[in-house]
């Protein structure tokens, strides 16, 4: 991988972290996407067959792909797939809001309140 897009997916990775990245999803069951005034960044996660895929792609301005990094838990340089996988799950967590939901789970159950309810939805 190039030293250029490991050092975008790094800083976008951490303002992502950082809660200073809005990500959204995208028609694909598990892509993410996030726009620049220029540019439009995807990460997607899907399998074939037994083989686990994630992918990095930068799009210009008229949605054409310039930039695509796939890899699998197979066939592609162990670096590189950890770079792209962790990326996507940091992307993932972030949108779903993993931390904030398992945070204030943890703050109930450490609370002498009552928990659950019997709403039904």
């Amino acid at each position: 991988m190039e030293v250029r897009i490991k050092n975008l997916i790094f800083l976008l990775k951490n303002k992502t972290i950082n809660k200073e990245a809005i990500w959204s999803r995208t028609s694909g069951e598990n892509e993410f996407k996030i726009e620049f005034n220029n540019a439009t960044i995807t990460t997607d996660m899907w399998y074939i067959e037994d083989k686990l895929f994630y992918d990095f792609a930068i799009l210009n301005e008229n949605g054409d792909t310039i930039e695509r990094i796939s890899v699998n838990t197979l066939d592609s340089d162990y670096d590189d797939y950890m770079i792209i996988s962790d990326f996507y799950d940091v992307i993932k967590n972030n949108y779903f809001k993993v931390d904030e939901t398992i945070d204030s789970i943890l703050i109930e159950l450490n609370s002498s309140a009552k928990i659950g309810s019997n709403k039904k939805k």
